[in-house]
């Protein structure tokens, strides 16, 4: 793409093809770090319950003396 035409390129230029593919880039981790559709459902079922504080429980310390 960033390759004069005369190579088969499209001539946009090493810079613009690198900013273009760096703003996708971006928008493709974005996109997984708010909607977590990499995650397994599974696995964001419990880490949302972990935040909330569902279903924790605290370790008793009952017969350490």
């Amino acid at each position: 793409m960033g390759k004069p035409r005369s190579v088969g390129g499209l001539g946009w230029g090493d810079g613009t093809v690198a900013v273009a593919l760096t703003i996708v880039i971006f928008c493709l981790v974005a996109f997984l770090a708010v909607t977590h559709a990499d995650v397994p459902r599974a696995d964001r079922t419990s880490r949302a319950r972990a935040r909330a504080g569902v279903g924790i429980v605290e370790p008793s310390h009952e017969g350490t003396d």
